[in-house]
């Protein structure tokens, strides 16, 4: 199993956590949804993978960013941004 850490930040705050590679495949997939929030990523993530007993794919995850390397490799999706 590859798994990767995963670093999300929108303009209110940052999470991260360490979840399977294919997960990561969703969670881009996600982003043509046009997302702002994590939980507006979390809401488009849903058309890709169904959630099992409501369980939304980031609520292990920890409050921050973690840079560190990991098993498969590090990934960052930022969303929110003035690009201004």
């Amino acid at each position: 199993m590859s798994e990767v850490r995963l670093n999300i930040l929108d303009t209110n705050r940052a999470i991260c956590g360490t979840i399977h590679g294919s997960v990561t495949n969703a969670a881009v997939a996600g982003l043509s949804a046009e997302p702002e929030t994590i939980e507006e990523l979390q809401d488009a993530m849903a058309r890709f993978i169904k959630p099992v007993n409501d369980f939304r794919p980031f609520a292990a995850f920890d409050a921050g960013t973690n840079d560190e390397p990991w098993d498969a490799g590090i990934i960052f999706i930022c969303r929110g941004f003035d690009r201004g």
